[in-house]
């Protein structure tokens, strides 16, 4: 990938820029782009992109990224984030704020989102695979049901093991979302915890008495094609389970995890099992991109919980592993 470079649109939800963005996407058909908050709100187109190209998009979207929009307070901003900032150690992400303005970066190096030039290629892959089906979609009011109809044909298509008996662990397209879910509630109080678990499982309930029962498949095969070169790359150990961070990083993060996490990613024999399974690698890899995704198709962090709470439901019985 060599002429791999990041173009950061920094603005306020612009609608203009947003409209310019996935034209960019169609445009070009080897870059994607993921919306976040780091130095600021911002766009990141990213990808196969010359001079030339790059000259194209700032002058597209220098255009109108002063227009229809609203500068915010940044000091609130960081109130708002340092939270977030926190616990994914990114505290200089709030050093700096920018607003309205276009911020450039050149060629690749290893960081904290790729161990090596693979990764970031599969990511691109795997992303655009996302953008082509829902792009038309990105900026916009979605509901989480949609996605869910998307996304549980891809978890009911992934091969089935179990790995572990006790503490139990299975390698499927569920157990990612059983576990993240299980994550959210580790995070509340007991008050909260069941507040939650007591409107999701209404919400559950109500969804599936009048769900049409016509899921989507579009999505899933073209996801489980590149799940093919996936797993050239797990059994060339150019991915585990644990990437892009090291192990010794991932210890210290399961010890404040839940009773279960601590149980499976603190034993040695279970670890080895994970740490190269071509399935968990995949669905872990892929939900970490369409949780980028939802951020675009506007879905507000609590209702992707309520997604994996949905899916993960339809194989496990959640208090049993919580």
């Amino acid at each position: 990938m060599e002429n791999y470079n990041e173009i950061y649109c920094f603005h306020n939800n612009n609608p203009k820029v947003n409209l310019l963005c996935v034209k960019i996407l169609s445009d070009f058909e080897q870059i994607t782009i993921s919306k976040s908050w780091e130095n600021g709100y911002h766009t990141k187109i990213m990808g196969e992109l010359n001079i030339e190209d790059i000259t194209y998009i700032v002058a597209l979207i220098s255009s109108v990224i002063n227009e229809n929009t609203d500068y915010y307070d940044e000091e609130e901003f960081r109130f708002k984030y340092k939270k977030n900032a926190m616990l994914s150690d990114k505290r200089e992400s709030l050093y700096n704020i920018f607003q309205n303005t276009i911020k450039i970066r050149n060629g690749w190096k290893q960081n904290e989102y790729f161990e090596n030039i693979k990764q970031l290629e599969m990511y691109i892959k795997v992303s655009k695979v996302f953008d082509d089906y829902y792009k038309d979609d990105y900026f916009k009011e979605n509901t989480i049901y949609s996605i869910i109809e998307d996304i549980l044909p891809f978890s009911k298509s992934l091969p089935e093991e179990m790995l572990h008996n006790s503490p139990m662990l299975n390698s499927d397209g569920y157990i990612s979302h059983l576990s993240h879910f299980a994550g959210l509630l580790n995070s509340l109080n007991s008050s909260s915890r069941e507040n939650v678990k007591k409107v999701f499982e209404k919400r559950y309930q109500n969804y599936k008495k009048r769900r049409n029962h016509n899921p989507r498949h579009d999505l899933s095969e073209k996801l489980n094609v590149v799940f093919e070169d996936f797993k050239k790359m797990v059994d060339r150990k150019e991915f585990n389970f644990f990437s892009p961070f090291s192990e010794e990083y991932l210890v210290e993060k399961y010890k404040l995890a839940s009773n279960n996490h601590q149980e499976i990613f603190l034993n040695k024999d279970i670890k080895h099992k994970i740490l190269y399974d071509q399935v968990l690698c995949w669905n872990k890899f892929v939900l970490n991109i369409l949780y980028e995704k939802l951020v675009l198709l506007c879905i507000v962090p609590r209702e992707k919980f309520f997604m994996n709470y949905f899916i993960a439901k339809e194989k496990y019985v959640i208090e049993q592993y919580q």
